[in-house]
């Protein structure tokens, strides 16, 4: 695995800028890395070039400007600005690599323009491989106030901060398949604020080191460099920048406070000015009035280190007793609280630090007099129980030391760089239209796939990510992102459904939508080099010669196709006989049902619950006032032959419609008298559809797939025929007999004397369904093996032609399949799937 880490970093001899804390978490993070990594793995730094000499030391050693000993090569090779940033783009393009992993936090790679152009790269690059962004800054916009941007020396209002950071966090959260932050308190803000999909987020806590690291001086020698009077008692330390976040006025005052009530205790105070701010004239007076505040203090009872070089942490953590963080923000992760961390050192922390902390006994509120009392209890605590306060944090350092920070980071490149190109396959379907039929046709199709491949256009996009736990691209309202969805896949895969069919009047679409786009789709695949399969669809009313053509033609330019009934396919056998595809049936048959619910004994004869899956845009639209009043009487017949007899409706289509299932009930329980006994079941879904099955006795579907259901789990129905496709499944199931059209012949009479014979004939009618239903599963096995292979990227030869039938034999069919012969072109097929 090549591994790309795209960060500022230490340099093996020389000063490097310290603007912040990445360069050293960066340095730790290839550490780890190093320690887990595979033979042949290979891991390049890209770094900004140095251009200031304010340091932190390292002493990793790795080899620089192209050189490697088979650990990291570091290349630095841009600068801090936009200009860097297309430097950067040509670098990598030259390599392959598996990931590229980006440290990023504010103003880390130049300044506002970097901000907004950040994303634009990763979305660049990401077209070349997988990327990966670490965030150690994740600001929420309710903490943005006049009051932080004073201690972050702003001079703009909070309105236009807000709205860079809202700018930001979004349009990476488009642009970057996967974030890592260091704690859940982050990563719930990119999702609740930021609207950043959780499946894009992982937390890594930030590491820690080992602490075995620590100085060899003992505490006298080390009391004596750092200029600690003899006697004292309790050394409390401070470590980092100084900034109006980090509260470092509050702990002044409040330890003069403490210092007041108790001597013998000395703050060992090293902290230096922010790169960023230390040109701007208020932040130099702001770091002045701290250092007076310091010296006022009696007794020389603050040590003012300053800056302290990074070759010194180890040893200023070995002579502190207690770390001290009153920070007033929680924005990004704290390098000092993770060293403490390491350290094992007790820490007294701000409220604000309260979830990053392993053990909270020293959380204090920022209110004047906290952390002094905060100081003084700990003074007063003997050595026994410093150890204590410090042993939970002791207990948890293993599973935040850098070790296994890197092992938990190189595992997470693995799942990223085993996942496909993001994006490679795109879904199409009447998905998202809060369909029952549908949304089972979209689930069967994913349990096949790598949700993590696939990318879902829907009518609903959130509805669809929510339920499915897949990418999604909005196919209604923003038809451009479409594009671009299909642009980027390798594959486009259309699951299910009469893909090609006239749109009836009652839909009020123009009546070719259909037919002309997927003519269009398929012309494209085929000129991009794209593969695409129908796989489960059927052909509907194509009674016109242009629909005819669009149809073969589009059958024609694609990679494979089947079909879930027999008409349908005899119809793609005449006008497209070379077109390579195979008789399989619907995707509703991948479900997986017991055997013991298709066979199951009537449950009484003197109560029977009724299903009725109504439909709104029949064929014969004028009839439909009449058609639901006729339904209503025929349901009041049913419930009057016996008093426990009761009717549930069942809304394949509870929404996005104007008229929808919903309504259409309601419509039809205003005819019916009876109505009192009678509910809708509005809330069903995928996860309930199979309970509500296997409380019925009888249906009366109009709804294809509430047929398909019903046959599935042997359940005796009626078929309103409202569409070609029902007829055609009819035909398929051998079921004709117990139909009836939804036209101006329609009847309660006619409807309540099938049903009568329904009812005679239920044991025979439950043998004859489940006997179809297992036929039908095990065509849909040609449907789960083509997914297969698409999921796998290995061609369908296999399973075309003669080879079906072979591949179905030995898997175990017991049935021939029909397939049609071996197209012509199938030598360019194999070779577009080389491409």
């Amino acid at each position: 695995m090549h591994i790309a880490l795209i960060t500022p970093f230490p340099c093996e001899s020389t000063d490097i800028p310290n603007t912040n804390g990445v360069p050293l978490y960066a340095y730790h993070l290839a550490s780890g890395l190093i320690a887990h990594r595979q033979p042949g793995d290979r891991i390049d730094v890209f770094a900004p070039y140095e251009q200031e000499s304010n340091t932190a030391r390292c002493s990793m050693h790795v080899q620089t400007e192209g050189k490697t000993n088979g650990n990291v090569r570091v290349h630095r090779c841009f600068g801090r600005n936009v200009w860097g940033f297309l430097r950067l783009i040509f670098v990598l393009r030259k390599h392959p690599y598996d990931v590229i992993h980006f440290q990023h936090e504010t103003f880390l790679f130049g300044g506002p323009l970097t901000i907004f152009a950040f994303p634009f790269l990763v979305w660049l690059l990401k077209r070349k491989t997988s990327v990966v962004v670490t965030l150690h800054h994740v600001v929420s916009q309710k903490s943005i106030t006049d009051d932080f941007l004073q201690l972050h020396h702003s001079p703009l209002p909070p309105r236009i901060i807000r709205w860079g950071y809202e700018f930001f966090y979004r349009a990476l959260g488009k642009a970057a398949p996967q974030m890592i932050v260091h704690n859940t308190f982050f990563r719930d803000i990119l999702m609740q604020e930021y609207g950043v999909s959780p499946l894009q987020v992982t937390v890594i806590p930030h590491g820690v080191e080992d602490p075995t690291r620590l100085t060899t001086m003992d505490a006298a020698a080390l009391k004596k460099y750092f200029g600690i009077p003899a006697g004292t008692r309790t050394v409390f330390g401070y470590f980092g920048f100084i900034a109006g976040y980090k509260g470092v006025d509050y702990l002044l005052d409040e330890y003069a406070r403490h210092a007041q009530k108790n001597e013998g205790d000395v703050l060992l105070f090293c902290g230096g000015d922010h790169p960023h701010y230390k040109k701007d004239a208020s932040y130099r007076a702001y770091v002045r009035t701290l250092k007076e505040k310091a010296d006022s203090i009696p007794g020389n009872r603050v040590i003012w280190l300053g800056f302290l070089d990074g070759s010194k942490v180890d040893e200023f953590y070995s002579v502190i007793d207690c770390i001290v963080l009153p920070y007033r923000s929680n924005f990004g992760a704290s390098g000092p609280l993770a060293l403490a961390i390491g350290s094992g050192k007790p820490i007294l922390a701000s409220e604000q630090l309260r979830c990053f902390l392993p053990e909270p006994a020293g959380v204090f509120p920022l209110q004047e007099g906290a952390l002094a009392g905060k100081l003084t209890a700990f003074h007063n605590l003997s050595q026994q129980e410093r150890q204590e306060m410090a042993s939970e944090i002791n207990a948890e350092k293993g599973y935040y030391h850098w070790n296994h920070i890197g092992q938990l980071t190189y595992e997470f490149y693995q799942s990223v760089s085993e996942k496909q190109t993001p994006g490679k396959l795109l879904l199409l379907g009447a998905y998202g239209q809060q369909n029952l039929g549908d949304e089972l046709l979209l689930k069967n199709c994913l349990s096949f796939l790598n949700k993590n491949d696939c990318v879902v256009a829907s009518a609903q996009p959130s509805l669809t990510q929510e339920s499915n736990g897949v990418a999604t691209v909005d196919s209604q309202r923003h038809p451009l992102r479409k594009l671009l969805a299909f642009l980027r896949a390798k594959t486009v895969v259309v699951g299910g459904g009469d893909q090609f069919k006239l749109f009836k009047k009652s839909v009020g679409r123009f009546r070719y939508a259909l037919v002309a786009q997927y003519f269009l789709i398929a012309l494209l695949s085929r000129m991009l080099g794209k593969n695409l399969y129908f796989v489960g669809i059927g052909i509907g009313d194509v009674y016109t010669a242009l629909a005819r053509l669009l149809t073969r033609w589009t059958l024609r330019l694609a990679t494979f196709s089947t079909f879930r009934d027999a008409r349908s396919f005899a119809f793609a056998e005449k006008y497209a006989p070379r077109a390579p595809m195979a008789l399989a049936s619907d995707l509703a048959f991948l479900e997986e049902t017991k055997e013991q619910e298709c066979a199951r004994p009537r449950r009484s004869d003197t109560a029977h619950t009724l299903g009725i899956a109504p439909v709104f845009n029949i064929d014969h639209a004028e009839a439909f006032p009449l058609v639901t009043k006729r339904l209503g009487a025929a349901i009041d017949g049913f419930l009057g032959e016996g008093p426990r007899n009761r009717a549930v409706f069942l809304p394949f289509q509870t929404g996005f419609n104007a008229h929808h299932d919903i309504m259409t009930s309601g419509e039809i329980l205003n005819h019916t008298q009876q109505n009192h006994r009678c509910t809708v079941d509005e809330g069903l879904n995928t996860q309930s559809v199979t309970q509500a099955y296997q409380s019925l006795d009888f249906l009366w579907g109009m709804r294809l797939h509430s047929l398909i259901l019903a046959c599935m789990h042997a359940v005796p129905f009626i078929a309103l025929i409202y569409d070609v496709k029902v007829r055609n499944f009819l035909k398929e199931i051998d079921y004709t007999d117990w139909s009836i059209s939804l036209d101006a012949s329609f009847s309660a009479e006619k409807l309540l004397a099938l049903q009568k014979g329904l009812e005679e004939h239920t044991d025979e009618i439950r043998h004859h369904l489940a006997s179809q239903a297992q036929k039908l599963r095990r065509k849909a096995r040609i449907n789960a093996e083509v997914l297969q292979c698409i999921d796998e990227g290995r061609p369908v030869s296999c399973l075309s032609g003669d080879d079906m039938i072979v591949a179905i034999a030995q898997s175990g069919y017991d049935m021939p399949i029909a397939c049609s012969p071996l197209p012509r072109h199938h030598a360019l097929m194999q070779s577009q799937w080389k491409k």
